[in-house]
């Protein structure tokens, strides 16, 4: 079993995801009997975590939980499926919904805490990704991020207002509906920024500190501010900071020649 085989093909993309990543041998646990996760609440039936076959050793002889997994409603929780593809990082899960899909890609390094909101929450994180403390308020139709992504400290990304805005006129409601946020591969996310629902950056872009993206930002191009508005076309980034490095440029090459005809693996 992999994931090409439990998971909708149509999310696993070049954008997300390596050739190894999706065909690796993957084992199916019951989240209960998962060595390294810390569970708190009421878990009712039908939840697992899948690793690649591989990992099992590895994560039975941790000594730390890598993932905190909490239900804060009364009810119990159900049908919740963890894709824990990576043996580092650090993971925090609320929930207050059932029927939840969390797909965490190889090689993460860093630390996020998710919040499933409704019923069907879907949380994509692609691999190589690196993230200092990322907040994802998650709600129905998706989160996604790319590969090689590179999150600052304090970064929000919203799925949802998780409130209702009432026009007083007729009592209806102006900010209806889930919406899919998406960030490209080898996005920079600068510190604090917010990416707000229904937002859309392209691959490649860096988003300046502390800026609110409202919209879709085209790919390769920096954006900054309150919302946030493109400055420069035709940019991009690299780790080092005084050069761009050989890595970073093969990186960009491949990203360059990635397009929807030729992102989705076949078997």
């Amino acid at each position: 079993m992999n994931l090409i085989d439990v998971v909708d093909n149509k999310y696993l993309t070049r954008f997300y995801f390596t050739k190894e990543t999706v065909f690796d041998e993957l084992i199916k646990i019951e989240i209960s009997n998962f060595p390294s996760i810390d569970i708190s609440g009421n878990i009712g039936k039908n939840n697992y975590i899948y690793i690649k076959e591989n990992d099992l050793d590895y994560f039975k002889s941790l000594k730390k939980k890598i993932i905190s997994l909490q239900n804060w409603e009364k009810s119990p929780l159900e049908n919740i499926r963890i894709f824990l593809l990576s043996r580092s990082g650090s993971f925090s899960v609320r929930t207050r919904s059932s029927n939840g899909i969390i797909i965490i890609g190889n090689n993460f390094k860093g630390s996020f805490e998710a919040r499933l909101i409704n019923e069907n929450s879907f949380l994509l994180i692609g691999d190589d990704i690196t993230a200092h403390g990322l907040r994802l308020q998650v709600h129905g139709n998706g989160i996604f991020v790319g590969r090689r992504c590179l999150i600052s400290e304090e970064v929000i990304i919203q799925g949802h207002d998780a409130h209702a805005i009432v026009d007083l006129e007729n009592n209806s409601i102006i900010n209806y509906g889930d919406k899919i946020t998406t960030i490209g591969a080898y996005v920079w996310l600068g510190r604090r920024v917010t990416i707000m629902p229904g937002a859309n950056i392209g691959k490649g872009s860096v988003i300046g500190a502390t800026s609110t993206v409202t919209k879709e930002i085209p790919e390769f191009s920096l954006a900054v501010g309150v919302p946030a508005r493109v400055i420069k076309s035709n940019i991009s980034w690299s780790r080092k900071r005084d050069a761009h490095d050989e890595k970073s440029q093969k990186i960009l090459e491949q990203l360059k020649n990635i397009n929807e005809k030729n992102a989705y693996f076949r078997n």
